[in-house]
């Protein structure tokens, strides 16, 4: 049975993705992120790890105007991104939606 996502607010962060891979810290306590692509034309691409993280178009996309939640170790603390023609993304830490 699917458990609703439960935020942790204040957590959300907004970022641009573009043709370079970059990460951002999460919360390592958090078992599940919430990614969202605001863009509405490219895909972008994540993947969840710890210490250096690149994302690249073979990790898991999300599609434009949509959302994803993503299970994570509680060892994981960063999200790399990633988007071959640039889109914007919001991810947010929390627990459940899975």
């Amino acid at each position: 049975m699917q458990t609703p996502f439960n935020p942790h607010y204040g957590s959300n962060q907004s970022v641009s993705a573009n043709g370079t891979s970059a990460s951002a810290t999460i919360n390592a306590e958090s078992q599940s992120v919430r990614v969202c692509n605001t863009g509405s034309s490219n895909v972008a691409h994540v993947r969840i790890g710890s210490g250096t993280v690149t994302a690249s178009a073979t990790d898991t996309p999300i599609l434009p105007s949509s959302s994803i939640v993503l299970r994570k170790s509680t060892s994981d603390n960063k999200l790399a991104y990633y988007s071959a023609s640039g889109t914007t993304l919001q991810f947010q830490t929390g627990e459940g939606g899975f």
